[in-house]
């Protein structure tokens, strides 16, 4: 009886020190680890806090816009619709999902063109840092509108395991990867993040491998294969807009490019391949950068191609005549290819 009191006060007393040393390590790691933070698509050099409101934490999708979430894209990830006066109006919506790519509005801007004669109206729901299954999750859970047309914009990049491990294993405490962490404990506490991401990034290796891709393939296919869903619940045309970087192949890129474009197939989900679009133009992909070491975000004319090819996928959809289409890409870059 005795020896059984010990052991039950010794496993007490075993069971207190541990709370008490991983309390003091949560303080600790609150303390040192810098607070979540954000890096903004328009100004790579500021950060925004999650808690100012800009975004939030979200269980499902990590982060979200938030009630501060303003600027060219407006509150979560929409423009305010104020420019379309009554929304109850009959229109053919056009929403764009993706990454910081589509967030700029280059693409959105360059369609918009094309749309002048019609009654299409266009959304943009692109947040920088998303992945494709985010933006799927954002799609089922946060987009009210009933599209018409869906226009996903994808990076290569989205099969990398999350913005939290960036390259040269920066650590960044955004609220990921969906499906490695425990959302509540990813949130709550700051120790279970930096081990998370710590264990995370040296079990990662090389991120920028044919590898990392191979390991990934499942996230980006259940997140295209979510959007199909979702635009066949919806009777909603639905066209992939693939973007390659904006530089010379190497392993990962190459691999990247030919596993989306086969999941793609796989799925029977229509797509744009703008590596192939860029190279029939003859157009030199360093010219097509936004800024001259930026070799992810096309600039205008980048996107203006790419728009060019949309209209002519969907112009029955989108409500424009081809003989229209083909005028003003003619007028916006000469004789198409």
């Amino acid at each position: 009886m005795r020896r059984s009191t010990m052991l039950a006060g010794n496993a007490l007393l075993l069971a207190a020190s541990t709370i008490v040393a991983l309390g003091l390590a949560e303080l600790a790691a609150r303390w040192l680890v810098a607070a979540p933070t954000y890096r903004t698509s328009d100004s790579p050099v500021s950060q925004r806090e999650l808690g100012n409101g800009y975004l939030v934490p979200d269980r499902v999708l990590g982060f979200a816009p938030g009630p501060a979430w303003e600027g060219p894209t407006g509150r979560r990830g929409f423009q305010n619709g104020a420019e379309y006066g009554d929304l109850g109006r009959d229109a053919t919506d056009v929403v764009f999902l993706g990454d910081s790519i589509i967030q700029s509005r280059l693409l959105q801007s360059a369609l918009n063109q094309f749309l002048t004669d019609t009654s299409a109206r266009t959304w943009n729901a692109g947040i920088a840092g998303y992945n494709t299954l985010q933006e799927a999750y954002y799609l089922e859970q946060r987009i009210a509108l009933d599209p018409d047309v869906l226009i996903l914009g994808f990076c290569l990049n989205d099969f990398l395991p999350s913005m939290s491990v960036a390259q040269e294993r920066m650590m960044q405490n955004l609220f990921e990867p969906i499906g490695v962490v425990s959302p509540f404990w990813f949130e709550t506490s700051a120790l279970y993040r930096l081990v998370k991401l710590r264990t995370i990034a040296l079990g990662s290796g090389d991120l920028w491998s044919a590898e990392t891709v191979r390991r990934n393939r499942w996230l980006v296919a259940e997140g295209l294969a979510r959007v199909r869903r979702y635009a066949r619940d919806h009777d909603a045309a639905l066209l992939v807009v693939v973007y390659p970087y904006l530089t010379a192949e190497d392993d990962y890129l190459k691999t990247a490019h030919e596993t989306v474009l086969a999941i793609l197939q796989d799925l029977d989900i229509a797509f744009v391949d703008m590596k192939a679009v860029y190279r029939d133009r003859g157009a030199a992909l360093d010219r097509l950068r936004k800024t001259p070491d930026d070799f992810v975000h096309p600039n205008a004319e980048g996107h203006m191609i790419a728009a060019i090819e949309i209209a002519r996928r969907l112009a029955p959809q989108l409500g424009v005549a081809s003989a229209a289409v083909e005028r003003l890409a003619s007028e916006r870059l000469g004789a198409a290819p």
